[in-house]
């Protein structure tokens, strides 16, 4: 891409290399975790972009320079000419138009090597990638990284693939002003083979990572969310104690807020796998919170038969949420 808009004004390849990086960078924000798609942390990343394609448009701009140099040099006549040798393949009869071709063809060759086009970069960050994706464990992530791979080695394919099909040409055309003949040798090296064939592979792992990934933790998305509802029925263990119920024990009041706060705990959950589980344990606490309510009402002249049920009734409902509790956990962790 910097190749091909190197001709261009300095405000054309700002925008373009704006826009193009705000795409390549997009599936970036999915591994982000408060990403919340509002208007500043848009224009947070649309600015970054901006700013990171201006620095790359000033590094450019020696070499577009040097290009509109020899472009000057030929005369509107010729212009058009001399871009059509380096950019279609022509082999121009007119000797200034295909020194011109060949100057221009190596003001991009030092473009090339002064930038990232050869096949090491692709795999460098598809290695990134992989290396994120297997990592994490994290479906978001894996498929931020995948979506940023497949995007990203288009691009490094393009600009390497234009690159040797100039370098090729233009050896054409230096051959063609000598008078010579040149074998510009097989399209693909043994060492271009192998960087494709590990770049192919790459992509292809890092879409079974992300398979993988997405078979074994996607039902278990929700596990993060458990957390409060949790800590609401192992830290808060005064309302989990029945021989604290009624007497110098919490107040009904102290229940309720319990109870509600598990049922906006478990309102949070969607998957198949965690929500009947959180749910069951909201339903539970307010069976719960029935029982002390109960024993609140029937306290002055409920025999000690009566408590004794109230407390077994309130112990066995207790059991059934710690015994939810440890099968949340059990299944989050993997078990």
């Amino acid at each position: 891409m910097q190749m091909r808009m190197i001709g261009l004004p300095w405000w054309a390849r700002w925008i373009c290399t704006s826009l193009l990086m705000a795409l390549v960078m997009g599936p970036l924000l999915s591994i982000v975790p408060d990403w919340d798609f509002s208007p500043v942390w848009a224009w947070s990343i649309l600015g970054v972009c901006v700013v990171i394609a201006a620095v790359s448009v000033a590094y450019q701009e020696k070499a577009h320079r040097a290009y509109s140099v020899v472009l000057d040099s030929v005369g509107d006549s010729h212009r058009s000419d001399v871009v059509k040798a380096l950019w279609r393949r022509q082999i121009p009869a007119d000797p200034v138009v295909l020194n011109a071709g060949i100057q221009l063809g190596d003001t991009l060759s030092k473009l090339r090597k002064d930038s990232s086009s050869s096949l090491a970069s692709p795999v460098m960050w598809i290695g990134i990638a992989l290396l994120q994706i297997y990592v994490t464990h994290n479906v978001r992530s894996a498929v931020g990284w995948t979506l940023w791979a497949f995007l990203l080695v288009p691009y490094f394919l393009s600009e390497w693939y234009v690159g040797h099909r100039q370098e090729r040409h233009i050896a054409l055309l230096r051959a063609a002003a000598t008078g010579q003949t040149t074998d510009i040798g097989p399209v693909l090296g043994k060492r271009d083979r192998l960087w494709l064939a590990v770049m192919a592979l790459g992509l292809v792992a890092c879409a079974v990572g992300l398979a993988v990934t997405y078979e074994r933790e996607w039902p278990r998305r929700d596990c993060d969310k458990t957390l409060d509802a949790i800590v609401a029925v192992h830290e808060r263990n005064q309302l989990t104690n029945g021989r604290l119920m009624v007497q110098g024990g919490p107040s009904l009041a102290d229940y309720q807020e319990w109870s509600d706060q598990l049922q906006r705990e478990a309102a949070k959950m969607t998957t198949s796998d965690v929500a009947p589980r959180i749910r069951h344990i909201a339903d539970l606490s307010v069976q719960v919170t029935n029982v002390v309510r109960s024993a609140y009402a029937a306290a002055p002249t409920s025999s000690a038969a009566q408590a004794a049920d109230r407390d077994a009734s309130y112990q066995k409902l207790i059991g059934q949420m710690l015994d939810e509790v440890k099968a949340t956990n059990t299944f989050c962790r993997g078990g």
